[in-house]
């Protein structure tokens, strides 16, 4: 059961339309009032930022702009040298997502209306793209944003590149545009900087604050898909034990 509302709940969060949305939120308060009831939105870029210097944060401040320094350096190496390999015009993983929605929409069936404004035809339902304006009934199809399935197969049956209908920000371009810059090491020694005597001469005190009771929280707080997969890896790792002794293996 929790593997069956962890999936509706994935799908109902990239939903677009709102009958779509309505119908797999009512499935979920259907099998969990509960889960039904919590409404909150935790995708926070801090927590992924915290999450990744849960050890270093520990440390006094220079230590730990040097621990960020190290890991903006090591991740902009990284993405350089990957997006230097990259042939295709669209970053790996949009090119793989275009992939998959290629195939998806092999056998829809689509109609030209006008120069660019198709309608498409899939699982009973029709959608109207309209190529020029970059939109979708279906509401994924929008500037900004990578063309859908429709938009896909209208695009390719009536000979249009798929390219220009993804915006710049997908394009591998882009990417290794963002990462071009380096995170170079400061290369004065401490010794040799230049530091103003009002600087070296004042004390920075911590803020006041009241530290509140109890053990101090390094972690986020759970989610429920959290709390779900926590859930599911107990169960798993339970094995049957003999009631007289105690061991495993036998009853």
């Amino acid at each position: 059961m929790g593997r069956g509302v962890a999936d509706l709940v994935s799908r109902a969060s990239k939903a677009y339309r709102v009958a779509e949305f309505q119908k797999l939120f009512g499935d979920i308060c259907n099998i969990s009032p509960t889960i039904g009831e919590y409404d909150q939105n935790t995708n926070n870029a801090a927590e992924s930022i915290n999450s990744a210097l849960r050890s270093p944060r520990e440390y006094p401040v220079i230590p730990l702009l040097d621990s960020i320094k190290e890991m903006l350096t090591r991740w902009f190496f990284e993405r350089r040298e990957l997006s230097a390999k990259q042939k295709d015009p669209l970053t790996v993983k949009v090119e793989k997502k275009m992939s998959r929605r290629i195939v998806k929409g092999k056998y829809f069936k689509s109609y030209p209306i006008g120069r660019n404004i198709i309608q498409v035809k899939a699982h009973g339902v029709d959608f109207v793209v309209d190529l020029e304006r970059r939109t979708c009934t279906c509401g994924k199809f929008q500037m900004g944003k990578l063309p859908c399935r429709h938009a896909i197969k209208g695009a390719f049956d009536i000979g249009n590149d798929l390219y220009p209908y993804a915006d710049d920000m997908y394009s591998t371009t882009s990417w290794r545009e963002y990462y071009e810059e380096t995170v170079n090491p400061i290369g004065i020694p401490e010794s040799e900087w230049g530091v103003p005597d009002h600087i070296e001469a004042a004390k920075v005190l911590p803020p006041e604050s009241r530290r509140h009771p109890g053990r101090r929280r390094k972690r986020r707080h759970e989610t429920v898909e959290d709390k779900i997969r926590a859930s599911q890896q107990s169960q798993s790792s339970k094995r049957h034990k003999c009631s007289r002794c105690g061991k495993e293996g036998h009853n």
